[in-house]
């Protein structure tokens, strides 16, 4: 496989790639760029290591490996002790989703909840500064949000403790 063809194929799957990564880092914390750097390597690693005669698509192999290989780091990262869960956390992402979401969902704002809502339908493989903006941009022009409830929304959102 050449280097172009190799760069035409991070090229189609790398909103798959930050999807998942940013999944990771939401469950267990982690800094979305020392995800993505490894998500990086697992992507080599799928280049090389997958087969094309197998009925399997690559979208497909590099899913499940990214999983996989993501929740193997996640876990070892915590092992290692660069990260400690808070108490009633699973090392399982699983068990952790509905517990975290119920637990930030309690403990915010209506607006706050709204706020995550309009997040969720944004391209999330954008950098944050450009999401950023089209949030405010929307909440403030479309829904007449003053800027001052933005800004506390969002101040309001990044304090979250897990």
């Amino acid at each position: 496989m050449t280097q172009k063809q190799k760069s035409k194929l991070y090229q189609e799957h790398k909103k798959l790639i930050c999807k998942i990564v940013f999944r990771y880092s939401l469950i267990y914390n982690i800094s979305f760029d020392e995800l993505l750097s490894e998500a990086h390597h697992i992507f080599c690693k799928a280049l090389k290591s997958y087969d094309p005669n197998r009925d399997v698509k690559f979208s497909t192999y590099l899913y499940k490996l990214l999983n996989n290989q993501l929740n193997t780091f996640c876990k070892q990262w915590i092992k290692r002790g660069y990260y400690s869960l808070p108490e009633g956390l699973s090392i399982e992402p699983e068990q952790n989703v509905n517990l975290l979401e119920e637990e930030i969902l309690s403990s915010i704002s209506d607006k706050a909840k709204y706020m995550l809502e309009v997040v969720q339908t944004f391209d999330l493989s954008e950098p944050p500064k450009i999401i950023k903006g089209k949030l405010r941009r929307f909440l403030t022009t479309i829904c007449g949000w003053k800027q001052a409830e933005y800004y506390s929304t969002l101040k309001e959102l990044k304090s979250i403790k897990f």
